[in-house]
């Protein structure tokens, strides 16, 4: 009985080690099916579709020229985030039609992703208005975002990934921002546009989470049997022995399993 006793606490040791902790860390895959995209509380929501092309992309347009207008087509994810301490990335594009037309993109929380943070429109298509940035037409960027408790650092670019070929910077974020980005939405808005048809496409989008060191609950379970093995053991031991002889104690370090090996082996004998 002893024996079963001391080869499970064994086993519980083996099994702790491996429970104690455990990193989490993921990529998550935002969803391009159209389904999964919705009208976001933007107050002047114009004509426009949502759909997929044949290559996957979401692609949203404006069916109605509203040049001079704040009337938009305004999409967020239906799914919420947790963007704190996360990397957004996204690739993706606008065709203006060789006209002017204006896109912004963010989180519920964080309204744009570049130097002109307090500006309504951040990017735009054939010209610059009121110190947007002008991209090319019906060219891919990729955008980088990623939060901490203080800022966020975020790079646009032609080439890739991280690269800083267009935009790079830093922008600080506050308390209540920080704490409100553990549910966030992902949206974009294509507004202002000056010819009717022009789009935006979202190629891909991911959201990376950091790893984070979390105590399993299972470790404290396993501790408690440990324990509580310990005890019987050890007082049923203590019981058998005569007075002087040895007594088997039990220490939760990177020696307790060959000690309790070492008792087995005593058993047997």
């Amino acid at each position: 009985m002893k024996k079963r006793l001391a080869l499970l606490m064994v086993g519980a040791l083996v099994l702790l080690v491996g429970l104690d902790t455990e990193a989490f860390g993921a990529i998550y895959t935002v969803s391009l099916d159209p389904n999964d995209w919705e009208p976001d509380g933007y107050a002047y929501q114009g004509s426009g579709t949502l759909t997929q092309t044949p290559e996957g992309y979401l692609r949203g347009t404006k069916t109605t020229a509203t040049g001079g207008s704040p009337w938009a087509l305004s999409r967020q994810t239906t799914s919420v985030y947790d963007f704190q301490g996360a990397t957004l990335r996204y690739q993706w594009r606008v065709n203006g039609l060789d006209s002017y037309s204006a896109i912004v993109t963010g989180t519920t929380s964080v309204y744009v992703f570049d130097p002109y943070v307090k500006k309504k429109t951040n990017y735009s298509t054939h010209h610059s208005w009121d110190g947007s940035e002008v991209i090319a037409d019906d060219t891919w960027l990729y955008s980088e975002v990623t939060f901490s408790e203080t800022h966020y650092d975020y790079t646009v670019s032609y080439l890739g990934y991280g690269q800083t070929d267009f935009l790079s910077g830093t922008e600080n974020i506050d308390a209540s921002t920080w704490s409100a980005l553990q549910t966030n939405h992902f949206w974009f808005r294509l507004l202002d546009n000056y010819a009717e048809g022009v789009y935006f496409d979202l190629a891909q989008a991911t959201i990376e989470t950091p790893e984070r060191m979390v105590p399993e609950p299972s470790a404290l379970l396993v501790w408690s049997l440990l324990s509580g093995l310990v005890i019987g053991v050890g007082w049923r031991r203590r019981k058998a022995q005569p007075a002087g002889g040895t007594q088997c104690h039990f220490q939760p370090s990177s020696q307790s399993a060959a000690r309790l090996l070492d008792y087995i082996h005593e058993d047997q004998n």
